[in-house]
């Protein structure tokens, strides 16, 4: 994944392509102090199966970061749904979620 100067995303998530992918702030200080949200979030569109191997697509993707140092930590969460059975909202079936994810400068 790379993030631009001008906030646009471009890369992969998984099997598939970011598409309209934007990294912004998502929390002020007030949410800092009270710990709510996360420091940015990466949102964007998915083209293609997020697990090819499997053919399991999902239509957007959240990637709630935090920043230290150097570093971005977070998680991926797809769009889907947890609370309307195996069908999902729209047919996607459930939402894929992951944590731990660690991001570092190539550069």
């Amino acid at each position: 994944m790379d993030i631009h100067a001008d906030g646009s995303v471009t890369g992969t998530v998984g099997d598939a392509k970011l598409t309209e992918g934007r990294f912004q702030k998502n929390r002020g200080w007030l949410g800092r102090e009270l710990n709510l949200w996360s420091d940015y979030i990466v949102t964007g569109g998915l083209g293609g199966a997020i697990v090819a191997a499997e053919g399991i697509t999902r239509s957007n993707v959240k990637m709630p970061l935090n920043f230290s140092g150097d570093t971005f930590t977070g998680g991926v969460n797809t769009s889907g749904s947890g609370f309307e059975g195996f069908d999902g909202k729209n047919g996607e079936g459930p939402w894929l979620a992951a944590g731990g994810l660690r991001l570092t400068s190539s550069k």
